[in-house]
């Protein structure tokens, strides 16, 4: 670890006075040394590494010698680690090597934006003046995040630019576990046959004891954690920080090199016990889990409070007694997310998972957030750790695709703000592209080190030092993507009965409005002003293309494809006077498929009145014996299962919500209101009123779907529309089964993507 720090120190230093910087083994007198790590040299400086906290270090002058000196892992090989090229070999001390580039910072002037000439600035100097004695210290311990997610700029097979980044801007060492551990016991594989009662109660009467499936959005892996499993835990927590293999337990052998418990690490001699739930839990159905849900919502609490906090307490209470020196690592998640009114033994770790960085300008969100992460730190009597979203999940992937989420102000903000409370935070920062993190990343490590950095100063010196007489320029694109990213796309968080959620902007919001061609025009002239202040070829002129091929180059494209979209979306714009109608035909949903099956054809005939809208389907059917539909006697949600034709409708205009019409080719029908953001919906208990009358031929049938305005009182002169079949067969499969009329959209509900009718 020294001798890899001792390579960036010399590569660097080589790089500032353009010249060669030897290393050797030893000082040599009469000349300026630099000496690197805990050695005989530095301990007889009087440097003892033994107290500095871990990623600690010190940086001291004595004569001509300058120490640079921390905590080192002896064993691990950094150049090993490169290329491994993920966050699981990162977790190993290396102090010196952080004293090296905080050196390089501060004397030599280096900054490390991203490795390589282009985002690495090392200004030349004929000499540096040190004179120094610093112990220095990050403000947070917990600073880590997904370094090693998205397309990188250039080829970096082995993932070796991203670690490296890792490295320089000095994220953490060591990451406590606090991510779905239960997993880690193999319970459903130890007692699925022989204890189905340790397993949630699900809705449909049966226990989770399947390992691999998931119903209705329930990962597999779900407990009930009013059973016996809880014992189960408490003996394998305790076999775990004995020190005893996992065999003794029956964990399968497999799992326990890997961590069966979540990552088995040491600080200050504690060991850490993973117990947070499966992903995506549910309260279990029994009589007694579900009497203390009911408690909870009584209480205001979330619903598996009691339930979560109340096993992991018993659990760390009883470790305590028995003298075992372990840490139980948590979760504050959804479902469990709130402080319980009982009081928590001193050995429990909690990770809050709030936002983060994206709701910095919503003040409600941001309200919410701090509530939470304020009363776990009270509660605890210490500072927290945050698990944040910086990302492009929370529906926003499809959208977000080639879309620069850089956000360096909003990502400062957010963790200066929460400093008070917190000592660092995991920010899950997936993307498409890595060059759209860089500088988010780069301030987060400044704050991370320094809570109170002057984050103005950072962007400013990163500007000019970037793009020289081109900064002003680039600054405003930097800054303009950031408010469009911010607060056009992710800072409109409504409150629903889901909690906090964030709306998406429509498409036409995104390109029309947000990312406006005006927009784009204004970031091409800023970019054709940069370069003509920057020489050819220059390293300025070099990160400008590379920022305008990265940030702009994705935002250009999806324009365009956004304009060819609305120009096909106009054309399926159907304008109906009263007793107007208009006939079209549906095509096969295909979602990007270059191939379909067997086809029939599909006809729709939309018709207007002063009461309602009339929509009849004639549906070409050569196998009429092999439909799949039923006379269902009462609504039924499943309907769209069988052989049916669907309307759905907007019927606000505004794309938030919808509501579907369903009838199969027996006259089934089935009606539900439903909205995209998890707004309040009546869902399926809606009757809209509607009617539909079924013909059935020896080829072919129709339906015919007549739907009262009397049920849509907010619908306006423009709604988007989506007409569709569900084809069901038995026997065999060899056809096409679903049609609809938008080729555009991803989904027979895609609202953003459907086509139109305009009452006129």
């Amino acid at each position: 670890t020294v001798r890899f720090a001792a390579e960036e120190m010399t590569n660097l230093l080589s790089q500032t006075f353009g010249k060669a910087v030897p290393v050797v083994t030893a000082p040599t007198e009469g000349r300026v040394s630099i000496v690197l790590g805990d050695n005989a040299w530095s301990r007889a400086a009087g440097i003892d590494v033994s107290p500095l906290v871990r990623d600690g270090f010190v940086i001291r002058t004595a004569g001509n010698r300058v120490y640079i000196a921390g905590k080192d892992d002896p064993k691990t090989d950094p150049w090993h680690v490169l290329d491994h090229g993920n966050w699981s070999p990162v977790v190993f001390e290396r102090a010196t090597l952080f004293g090296v580039y905080e050196f390089l910072e501060r004397f030599a002037g280096v900054r490390f934006y991203f490795p390589g000439e282009l985002g690495t600035i090392v200004p030349r100097k004929d000499a540096i003046d040190v004179a120094c004695d610093l112990s220095v210290k990050p403000d947070f311990k917990s600073r880590f995040l997904q370094m090693w997610h998205g397309e990188y700029f250039e080829p970096d097979p082995k993932n070796h630019q991203k670690t490296l980044s890792y490295f320089r801007q000095r994220f953490e060492t060591f990451r406590p576990p606090a991510c779905h551990g239960s997993n880690g016991f193999r319970y459903q594989r130890r007692f699925g046959k022989t204890h189905p009662e340790y397993f949630c109660l699900l809705p449909n009467g049966k226990r989770d004891v399947f390992e691999q499936r998931v119903f209705e959005g329930i990962q597999p892996g779900q407990l009930c954690w009013s059973s016996g499993i809880v014992e189960e835990m408490y003996k394998d927590a305790r076999s775990y920080l004995k020190g005893e293999d996992a065999s003794v337990r029956g964990i399968p052998a497999s799992w326990s090199k890997s961590g069966a418990f979540g990552w088995n690490g040491n600080v200050s001699n504690l060991k850490y016990v993973d117990l947070m739930p499966q992903d995506g839990m549910i309260a279990c159905g029994c009589e007694k889990c579900q009497a203390s849900v009911k408690a909870c919502r009584a209480r205001g609490k979330a619903d598996e409070t009691d339930l979560i906090w109340g096993a992991v307490s018993n659990i760390a209470t009883r470790l305590t007694a028995e003298g075992l020196d372990g840490v139980i690592s948590m979760m504050a998640y959804n479902g469990y997310g709130d402080v319980p009114d009982f009081a928590l033994p001193p050995n429990i770790d909690v990770m809050a998972a709030t936002m983060g960085p994206w709701s910095i300008y919503n003040a409600r969100k941001l309200a919410i957030d701090d509530r939470k992460v304020s009363s776990w730190a009270e509660k605890l009597g210490h500072p927290i750790r945050l698990w944040n979203y910086p990302c492009k999940l929370l529906g926003l992937d499809v959208k977000g695709d080639r879309v620069p989420q850089t956000c360096p102000r909003a990502w400062a903000k957010f963790y200066k703000h929460s400093a008070k409370w917190i000592n660092g935070a995991f920010a899950e920062s997936e993307t498409d592209r890595w060059f759209y993190n860089y500088l988010n990343y780069y301030v987060f490590s400044r704050v991370c080190w320094n809570n109170a950095c002057d984050v103005d100063a950072i962007l400013d010196e990163h500007y000019r030092l970037m793009f020289g007489p081109a900064a002003k320029d680039m600054a405003e694109i930097y800054e303009t993507l950031e408010e469009c990213w911010a607060k056009g796309v992710v800072g409109n968080v409504v409150e629903t009965p889901m909690g906090p959620v964030v709306k998406q902007p429509s498409d036409a919001k995104m390109w029309e409005e947000i990312y406006s061609p005006a927009k784009l025009a204004r970031f091409d002239a800023l970019v054709k002003q940069a370069r003509a202040k920057v020489a050819p070829g220059s390293l300025e002129a070099r990160r400008i293309d590379l920022v305008d091929r990265e940030f702009l180059g994705g935002l250009r494209a999806r324009s365009a494809e956004y304009a060819k979209f609305a120009a096909g979306l106009k054309a399926l714009e159907i304008t109906l006077p009263v007793g107007g109608e208009k006939k079209i035909s549906l095509v096969p949903f295909t979602a990007g498929r270059k191939t379909v099956k067997k086809t029939v054809r599909t006809d729709v005939t939309v018709r207007r009145t002063a009461e309602a809208l009339v929509v009849r389907f004639d549906c070409e059917e050569p196998r009429m014996a092999d439909v799949a539909a039923r006379a269902h006697e009462t609504e039924s949600p499943d309907l769209w299962q069988e052989n049916v034709v669907e309307v759905v409708i907007d019927p606000k205009g505004d794309r938030t919500s919808y509501v579907q019409f369903f009838v199969n080719s027996e006259g089934a029908t089935a009606d539900q209101h439903s909205s995209r953001i998890f707004m309040p919906t009546k869902g399926w208990n809606w009757n809209s009123g509607f009617t539909a009358k079924v013909e059935k031929g020896e080829k072919s049938w129709s339906a015919v779907l007549t739907i009262p305005f009397s049920a849509l009182p907010e619908l306006p002169e423009r709604f988007a529309v989506e007409f569709s079949r569900e084809r069901n067969l038995t026997g065999e499969a060899d056809y096409e089964h679903l049609y609809h009329w938008s080729p555009y959209a991803y989904g027979f509900s895609d609202l953003d993507n459907l086509g139109r009718i305009i009452f006129k």
